[in-house]
């Protein structure tokens, strides 16, 4: 079986298992022969690949109504509706029709979570998290209907990780409405997410107290964080080089105010900086939200620590071979665009610590980078270097902002020594 076909490819593989169909919404590729024929009163189209939901359904026997984070449109034809869909709002892409007519025989609205299921080595599979979508569910309170829940959500990913092995993380959009539940969407995760890699770090008791909590992010997490934490980053969960992070405040007169780069928006309530972020970030791109940490801050501008650390060969212990601290560019609260690079020795001095904490907070920060290292080559074992983004707090506490498989070495180069350029550099040709 092909699996280069997105939605449609894991569709097809989690039919073939009889004992989930009875989870499977009926599902068809778009066409316009499918679209004439199978369309019914209550409807989603999703692109194969990437984030263009179409929510649609009939007014009436001779009206369709389609709502798109673009726009809402009516038609009175069905092949007008289709060449909408098809050529503006899909560009010609290739999507899925899901049809949910069977709502219709409910008067409750249903409830939509996500649920996080992790491989952990050698071969067991973990729900590792559950998030609602919009609102709290009742699911609480349904054991019963929760423990079916998981072992569903546990068989679908056994059964796709047979033809993604790669893939050690998988998100499904679950709905279910009383005891009925069904899969609605499903996204992987492989090493180079972030959702991915906290899911690996929160599992091991020592790496806990150094990471920000952090939550797939809906409306209804992202309301949670903030009424928990005041102040919260957004990052896209695939995203590299700080592109599309934003901070979150929400301010003491009932305000938020939105930061990206150097631009701040300010919002008089929640409703309206849920309907600006789902439309210009979340309904784009997957995104997490974390706790902000209150990095500490040279020149007024918080700064981080780039940790590399390398091994050669599989047999071979890890390293930390490179250590540099990057001085966020004013009014920037991410490191990415930095305007210093300094060694971290010159940054712990002017922060004013003194010989022996400078000493003992840079062996804490290697262990820690060792440690993870050592773990995330357990899950992902083509692993040989990673670049670690170390934050440290106003009160001298570590945390570990990011880890990349594939990091950027240019910082190092950068700096007029090239001595650790050069050692990373040699150590990453073996």
């Amino acid at each position: 079986m092909s699996t280069s076909s997105g939605r449609w490819s894991l569709y097809e593989i989690l039919r073939e298992d009889i004992a989930l169909q009875p989870f499977l919404l009926n599902t068809q590729l778009l066409k316009k022969e499918t679209f004439s024929t199978e369309l019914l009163d209550l409807f989603t189209i999703r692109p194969c690949f990437g984030e263009a939901n179409i929510f649609g359904g009939s007014v009436n026997r001779d009206i369709y109504q389609l709502i798109s984070r673009k726009q809402d449109v009516t038609f009175i034809e069905k092949s007008q509706a289709f060449h909408f869909i098809q050529e503006i709002i899909l560009e010609g892409k290739n999507a899925i029709l899901q049809d949910f007519h069977f709502l219709n025989e409910f008067e409750e609205k249903p409830s939509e979570l996500y649920i996080t299921v992790q491989l952990e080595p050698p071969s067991e599979w973990k729900v590792s998290a559950l998030v609602e979508k919009e609102s709290p569910s009742l699911l609480k309170g349904n054991t019963l209907l929760r423990s079916r829940m998981y072992e569903v959500a546990i068989r679908m990913a056994g059964r796709l990780q047979v033809y993604y092995p790669q893939c050690l993380t998988f998100v499904l959009e679950i709905g279910f409405v009383l005891d009925k539940l069904w899969l609605q969407d499903i996204k992987l995760h492989y090493s180079k997410s972030k959702w991915s890699q906290y899911q690996i770090m929160k599992s091991v008791q020592e790496l806990t107290p150094y990471l920000p909590q952090t939550q797939l992010a809906t409306p209804l997490s992202l309301c949670n964080f903030l009424s928990l934490y005041n102040e919260v980053v957004l990052k896209p969960y695939n995203g590299q080089w700080g592109a599309g992070v934003i901070k979150v405040n929400s301010l003491s007169e009932g305000d938020y105010e939105l930061h990206e780069n150097r631009k701040k928006t300010r919002f008089s309530n929640s409703s309206d900086l849920l309907f600006h972020l789902n439309s210009h970030y979340l309904s784009k791109k997957g995104y997490i939200v974390q706790e902000n940490i209150p990095l500490s801050k040279i020149e007024q501008s918080p700064f981080d620590v780039r940790v590399m650390t390398q091994k050669e060969i599989p047999e071979e212990h890890w390293e930390v071979t490179g250590k540099l601290v990057k001085i966020a560019m004013d009014k920037v609260f991410v490191t990415n665009l930095a305007k210093s690079l300094i060694f971290l020795e010159d940054a712990l001095n002017r922060i004013g610590m003194n010989m022996k904490q400078s000493i003992d907070l840079i062996a804490e920060l290697e262990t820690l980078c060792l440690l993870t290292s050592q773990l995330l080559e357990e899950h992902f074992s083509t692993v040989s270097i990673v670049g670690f983004d170390i934050g440290i707090d106003t009160y001298g506490q570590l945390w570990i902002i990011e880890a990349n498989l594939w990091p950027d070495l240019t910082i190092f180069r950068m700096i007029e020594d090239k001595s650790m350029y050069e050692k990373i550099r040699e150590k990453k040709r073996k």
